[in-house]
C-alpha cells in the first residue's frame, strides 16, 4: 500500500518480516534519524542513530539474528505512519515496539521506537 506521503508501507512490512536489511535501508533518507527508548535508553536520554550509514549498521545487525518478526496495527497519517512490531528470539524472549515514522519525499526521515522487552 502506497500512502499519501508516497511511501510504500508494504515494502517496510515485507522488509521487516523477511529480515531484509538491504530492502529496509533503501527506505531511509540519507539524513534520517532513529530514536529508541527502552529500559537502557530512557526518554531523557534515548538512543539516537543519525544518518543512513548508522541506521544501516543497526538494521544489518538486527536482521542478521535468527528472529521472527511481525508488523501489525498499522495506522496511516498525512506525513507518516505507526505500527506495532513484535519480535521473538530463539531463546523465547520477546520484544514489542510501538514505532512512529515521519515520511518526507517518500523516504523515512524520522523514526521513534518505544520498546518493551521480556525480563
Amino acid at each position: 500500500m502506497t500512502t499519501a506521503t508516497g511511501f510504500d508501507f508494504e515494502a517496510i512490512q515485507q522488509g521487516i518480516e523477511r529480515l531484509d536489511a538491504e530492502a529496509l535501508i533503501e527506505l531511509y533518507a540519507d539524513d534520517a534519524e532513529l530514536r529508541s527508548v527502552n529500559r537502557h535508553a530512557q526518554p531523557r536520554s534515548p538512543e539516537i542513530l543519525r544518518g543512513k550509514t548508522a541506521i544501516a549498521r543497526h538494521l544489518r545487525d538486527v536482521c542478521s539474528q535468527n528472529i521472527k518478526a511481525e508488523v501489525t496495527r498499522q495506522v496511516f497519517g498525512d506525513d507518516g505512519m505507526a505500527y506495532l512490531l513484535s519480535l521473538e528470539y530463539p531463546d523465547g524472549r520477546r520484544l514489542m515496539c510501538a514505532t512512529l515514522l515521519e515520511v518526507s519525499k517518500g523516504k523515512i526521515a524520522k523514526e521513534v521506537g518505544i520498546q518493551a522487552w521480556d525480563e
